[in-house]
């Protein structure tokens, strides 16, 4: 190659990727897409309808043209893990199991959805959810309980802001990303979510420590936001109720009330972890293979509880998983779910997002996180195989 033609072919490389940086936001798909989003934090099922229609126009307007993505792949696996290790015939309300094989096909359809989408409509869709909440903040004041504005729970919002986050925090220089962030902050903590909050902060603090390099700037601004975070978590009165929560546990009270099936009121992780351990010894008293092939989805789901004891969900995806799916069923869903992060950068701290808060969080039956989660690590594959590509020219 002559030096006129390699120069050329340099020059032709940087106008790609100039012009993949600049990235055009189709507001009205956007729109449409957030509305779904809304629609189905409140009507779950409604909404997983709706994407799985989305997923097939864009499929027919595509000519049936299938899309190399891996995070379109992973879902489609865990939509035959699903439609494999699901089947109860004792279900009270058979049309939940196929609910579930809905939100299973949303999620092929989100990842379909985050593969014709880029960066800048990502963060348009956040601006859309920031105002959506702040509009609905009058709430606070009307309704008797904990702020959730549109979504099913307090927690399913405070954890949801972990995903705008940790965009913000690794696709953005400008020091304008802070503001975001302490807004992000300002609504988990009207949550009152104590679990949120620590996920958070603790999110934060590892992005300093493994991705930014250790310099003055980088200690000033770590220093800065602890001490501003800190300070309305202490004078707020969150960090006596989260450090109270985690001093009165005792693991052989714990066991104790298990067994005489004593859940308690003085604290909701006790009353947690006493109902996880009722759970996982009254599978674990099961047949072989009940225990490798698991009780059958949506055995865990209000109107279907198994267990005469049970007046609530797990509130543990983990527990929700091995009951319902048993051993080889959650080992292989959870497998491909974490295989579906580990397609993109800064892996380490998205897994952090995803299984810290499925302890507590009922992560994995959350409509609005899986929504966005999806469609973010949709969009980060789609991203990373097209420079793969430029590069590769």
């Amino acid at each position: 190659m002559t030096t006129l033609e390699l120069t050329t072919a340099i020059n032709m490389s940087r106008q790609d990727l100039v012009s993949f940086g600049v990235q055009k936001v189709n507001k009205p798909k956007i729109n449409l897409l957030f509305a779904f989003f809304v629609i189905g934090s409140i009507f779950h099922g409604l909404g997983a309808i709706l994407l799985v229609l989305w997923m097939l126009v864009l499929f027919i307007r595509s000519n049936f043209v299938v899309r190399n993505n891996l995070v379109i792949s992973c879902s489609f696996v865990l939509l035959f893990c699903t439609l494999f290790f699901s089947f109860y015939p004792g279900l009270r309300y058979p049309l939940l199991y196929i609910e579930e094989i809905i939100k299973q096909l949303s999620w092929v359809a989100l990842a379909y959805i985050g593969s014709t989408m880029n960066k800048n409509e990502v963060r348009y869709f956040y601006k859309l959810f920031l105002i959506s909440i702040f509009l609905t903040l009058p709430l606070i004041f009307i309704v008797p309980v904990r702020f959730k504005s549109y979504f099913p729970h307090s927690n399913h919002l405070a954890y949801y802001t972990l995903i705008p986050l940790i965009t913000y925090l690794f696709d953005s220089n400008s020091q304008r990303k802070w503001i975001v962030i302490l807004m992000l902050f300002f609504i988990v903590v009207i949550t009152l979510s104590s679990g949120g909050i620590a996920v958070f902060l603790a999110t934060v603090f590892l992005y300093f420590i493994f991705d930014q390099k250790i310099k003055f700037k980088t200690f000033l601004q770590l220093f800065l936001l602890v001490s501003l975070m800190g300070s309305i978590v202490y004078f707020t009165g969150i960090f006596d109720a989260f450090y109270n929560k985690i001093s009165i546990v005792d693991f052989q009270e714990i066991s104790e009330r298990a067994d005489r099936g004593a859940l308690g009121s003085e604290s909701s992780l006790v009353w947690r972890m006493t109902y996880w351990t009722m759970l996982i010894r009254e599978f674990m008293s099961q047949p072989i293979s009940t225990i490798l092939l698991g009780e059958g989805v949506k055995t865990m789901a209000a109107g279907n509880y198994l267990y005469d004891f049970m007046a609530r969900d797990p509130h543990n995806d983990y527990v929700r998983l091995f009951i319902e799916r048993g051993l080889i069923g959650s080992v292989f869903f959870l497998f491909f779910l974490i295989k579906m992060v580990l397609t993109v950068d800064n892996k380490f701290i998205l897994l952090f997002i995803l299984l810290t808060p499925m302890f507590s969080g009922n992560i994995v039956v959350s409509f609005p996180f899986t929504f966005s989660l999806i469609i973010l690590l949709s969009v980060l594959n789609s991203d990373k195989r097209k420079l793969n590509d430029l590069y590769n020219e």
